[in-house]
């Protein structure tokens, strides 16, 4: 969805177009863990949840470099 954006939308030079979709691709903040542990509120949960999207996320990550054309 970024990529597509970046590059109709917005138009972005390439460079920041790739810095934007790779970022994109990165798992999300730790600041919900932060936020759940300030209230106490579903924090296992919030912990869990972060772990999963950064395992995913070597995956994601992977494939957008693969697809921008980054060199292993």
């Amino acid at each position: 969805m970024i990529w597509g954006i970046v590059r109709w939308i917005i138009r972005l030079d390439p460079t920041w177009a790739a810095g934007a979709v790779l970022l994109a691709a990165l798992p999300p903040a730790t600041s919900c863990f932060v936020i759940a542990t300030e209230y106490d509120i579903l924090v296992a949960e919030t912990s869990g949840a972060i772990w999963m999207s950064t395992v995913l996320s070597t995956v994601t990550v992977v494939t957008v470099l693969f697809f921008m054309g980054v060199p292993p």
